[in-house]
């Protein structure tokens, strides 16, 4: 079975020209973990994750601390607007590498290659690069696991 059988083919996406602002709208609005970035043509250039975007976001503390468990209230740190500057950078700056499969990819090599990853959603592109969809580690698994049930009710 192929990841275009499964992969979802409506696809929140944003062009490269976008800034940074307007991609983490696009991650609030249409709640969405994987925004893929495209050129004029239609060709997936890079994402923003949300992962990533948090990052990117949050107070440098949160990431350099180890051990969280001891702070029950984060006070102003948790309503602190994002920095005014991130909001006008253009995504290109900060958008991750445009990882994807081929729409003719396999689910196994799909799942293996999101695993390697540690991709939660991927992409999926036709052979010149254009975003064709999108398929989630559920999308990929579940679709996995029907054709083996149904293999195993056939016999």
């Amino acid at each position: 079975m192929k990841v275009n059988t499964v992969m979802k083919r409506a696809v929140i996406s944003i062009s490269q020209a976008a800034t940074f602002g307007e991609a983490l709208a696009q991650l609030c609005d249409q709640r969405v973990g994987t925004l893929p970035v495209l050129d004029t043509e239609g060709r997936l250039v890079g994402v923003v994750s949300l992962r990533e975007a948090l990052k990117i976001v949050l107070p440098d503390i949160v990431e350099s601390m180890q051990d969280l468990d001891f702070v029950e209230d984060f006070g102003a740190v948790e309503t602190a607007p994002i920095e005014e500057g991130l909001h006008r950078r253009p995504v290109q700056e900060l958008m991750e590498p445009p990882l994807s499969v081929d729409q003719d990819a396999g689910l196994i090599g799909s799942y293996t290659y999101m695993r390697q990853h540690q991709l939660s959603d991927v992409p999926v592109v036709d052979p010149s690069g254009h975003l064709v969809g999108i398929a989630s580690w559920v999308d990929v698994g579940v679709g996995y696991l029907r054709g083996r049930l149904r293999a195993d009710a056939s016999r």
